[in-house]
C-alpha cells in the first residue's frame, strides 16, 4: 500500500501496476487465511456464515476488478472503447 501511495504522490504511473498487485495479492493472502481459520471453527453461527459470505464476495469483486482491468489493456477493447466513447 505503500508503494501505491507513493506512485500516485510523485506521479511515476509505470510502478502503479506493481503497487496495485501487491496490494491485491495481499487481499488475496488476507482472504485465503481468514478463510483457512474459519474453516476449523464447528459448527458455524451466524456471525461465521456472514464473514465467510462476505469473504467471497471480496473475492468476486477484486476477481471483476482485474478482469476489467486486463480487458480494458487489450489493444481490441481499447479500440471499441474509443469508437463507444464518440457517441
Amino acid at each position: 500500500m505503500a508503494l501505491f501511495g507513493a506512485v500516485l504522490l510523485v506521479d511515476l504511473f509505470e510502478w502503479l501496476p506493481l503497487g496495485g498487485g501487491l496490494m491485491l495479492t495481499g487481499l488475496w493472502l488476507f482472504v485465503g487465511n481468514l478463510g483457512l481459520t474459519l474453516d476449523r471453527v464447528r459448527p458455524w453461527d451466524i456471525t461465521a456464515r456472514h464473514c465467510v459470505i462476505a469473504l467471497g464476495f471480496l473475492l468476486l469483486l477484486s476477481a471483476m476488478g482485474l478482469t476489467i482491468r486486463l480487458c480494458v489493456r487489450s489493444e481490441s477493447l481499447a479500440a471499441h472503447w474509443s469508437v463507444l466513447s464518440r457517441t
